[in-house]
């Protein structure tokens, strides 16, 4: 499992969705694709990647998952002495491939939030744009308003002197 590719999660993830009834898992591919889940970062995903990171929401879709995570990992438990596959279990002192795979990794995941935060970032000055327009677009209405009240009660007013001068 650990040495499986993006792909290889990927046809689990399809396999998984048909053995549970087609419930719909199949959707988070892209979220599995888009953040390089590969086997070793499967087995090491907690429900709180599930949701915050990869963004599933739905409670049932991370429970199968965690529930099918947990389940390769009893799998390549059972391997033995020699954990989870090669170099896997070998924690402690991993080989220079996996540091530099992990290196890979977050400075992915700390490009991709970057991005994230400048887009939220350029979303809320557009807002914030948005807003200060309105402002400016109400205050207009309002004075607009104010002008066409005050030209309204003129034109009663006169109306009004009118109806009475002429009876």
């Amino acid at each position: 499992v650990a040495s499986w590719s993006e792909e290889d999660v990927c046809n689990w993830l399809k396999a998984i969705d048909e053995r549970h009834h087609n419930m719909g898992l199949k959707e988070h591919i892209d979220a599995f694709m888009y953040h390089n889940i590969s086997g070793e970062l499967l087995l090491q995903l907690t429900k709180s990647d599930l949701e915050e990171e990869l963004e599933i929401k739905k409670l049932g879709h991370r429970e199968t998952l965690m529930d099918e995570i947990n389940r390769l990992k009893q799998m390549a438990a059972r391997r033995g002495a020699r954990g989870l596959s090669e170099g896997f279990a070998r924690i402690s002192q991993p080989p220079q491939s996996q540091v530099d795979e992990i290196a890979r990794l977050e400075q992915q995941r700390q490009q991709r939030l970057r991005k994230e935060l400048e887009e939220l970032k350029r979303k809320v000055v557009q807002m914030r744009d948005a807003e200060s327009r309105a402002k400016v677009r109400a205050l207009q209405v309002e004075t607009d308003a104010g002008r066409l009240e005050k030209h309204l009660a003129e034109l009663q007013e006169k109306s009004r002197k009118r109806d009475a001068t002429g009876r």
